[in-house]
């Protein structure tokens, strides 16, 4: 998660801390597994990027490990998202929303 938020991870004790990637940013933790993943995920992670910055950042994501999956472009008039998986098979999705008119 370090190279997709910017931020750098702080592994200790069978947990990671991942600080805020900047002001305003906000912090996650996350626990290791101990036994095998579930079947169905625990937490979906959606990612929001600047309008108009989605593809790029898919792009970069998809260099980094991830898989795409799907993208849902026009059936919400507020929020476009491009579903991914991460090396996992968990999925997340980076997000735009669209400028105030």
């Amino acid at each position: 998660m370090g190279a997709v938020t910017g931020a750098v991870p702080s592994p200790g004790g069978g947990t990671v801390y991942l600080p805020p990637a900047g002001p305003g940013g906000f912090a996650m933790f996350f626990r290791l597994m101990a036994g095998p993943r579930l079947e169905r995920q625990a937490a979906h992670l959606d990612l929001t990027v600047p309008w108009g910055s989605r593809q790029a950042e898919v792009d970069r994501l998809l260099g980094l490990g991830a898989t795409y999956k799907w993208d849902v472009l026009d059936e919400v008039p507020h929020v476009q998202w491009t579903t991914l998986a991460d090396p996992e098979g968990n999925l997340f999705c980076v997000a735009e929303h669209p400028p105030a008119s």
